[in-house]
């Protein structure tokens, strides 16, 4: 099981940056496009999605050494909505969801990144659109009574090789990753998860693997060093703000 804590540490904070010397070009959307997110009426689980491709040179794309030490030239790309983080990437071509998005004039960012998430900001590309759907989705706020709380496999302790695969629960909260980067909406968010605190004992954005909305994350451990390390799964809200009083950690050994 995850051993949850009252004490939430910050896994948010301010965005560094790098320069890693890497080039971005957009293939799509186009600047100025009209689009229309693909929703139709009545959905509301993910509002329809804004495609998009980009090519970037100069730099290895990898999301599985996110959250590592940093390496000369190699990370993943943000993208973001208006200057709201959405998620980090590493494959050319993705989606980013318009639930709750309203329609109006918006700007997509592609950003390279280091492993500890510091982006590049001299590569930015950015890329003005016009959202003008036929039916907008939106959602409305939850409320739960009682507490939001997880629970995960393997067992503390455990040898792990290759791959950690988390099965964490969390009740009274709604995860959804087509929330990433939207405004706040009571009730909804996703999930981070971290490898080891800093020495202060406080999480950074620098140490996050992975953000996800699933029951079970399976995790690459080839760039985590063999022996002990504790992960942490810490509820997030949409601007991926930490939950309070809403973790779990597990120490593992890394084989």
């Amino acid at each position: 099981m995850l051993e949850t804590s009252s004490d939430m540490p910050s896994s948010g904070g301010a965005m560094m940056e790098a320069h890693a010397g890497a080039q971005v070009a957009v293939l799509s959307p186009r600047p100025g496009e009209v689009v229309s997110g693909g929703s139709r009426p009545g959905e509301v689980v993910s509002g329809g999605s804004v495609p998009f491709r980009v090519a970037i040179s100069n730099f290895h794309v990898d999301c599985g050494s996110a959250g590592t030490p940093d390496l000369t030239g190699v990370g993943h790309y943000h993208v973001t909505v208006d200057g709201s983080l959405v998620n980090m990437y590493r494959e050319p071509s993705g989606a980013v969801s318009v639930l709750d998005v309203k329609p109006d004039s918006h700007t997509l960012a592609f950003i390279p990144a280091s492993n500890e998430h510091a982006d590049d900001m001299p590569a930015v590309k950015m890329v003005p659109i016009t959202y003008q759907p036929a039916h907008a989705a939106s959602v409305a706020p939850l409320h739960f009574a009682g507490k939001r709380s997880k629970s995960s496999r393997p067992k503390p302790g455990e040898t792990v090789h290759g791959v950690l695969t988390l099965h964490i629960a969390v009740r009274n909260f709604q995860l959804s990753c087509a929330m990433y980067g939207k405004p706040d909406v009571a009730g909804y968010g996703h999930r981070h998860l971290n490898v080891d605190p800093t020495t202060a004992g406080m999480m950074r954005m620098g140490t996050m693997m992975r953000m996800n909305c699933a029951r079970t994350l399976s995790l690459s451990l080839a760039h985590i060093k063999p022996g002990p390390h504790t992960f942490f799964a810490i509820l997030e809200d949409n601007q991926h703000a930490p939950t309070p009083h809403a973790q779990a950690s597990i120490r593992v050994n890394v084989g």
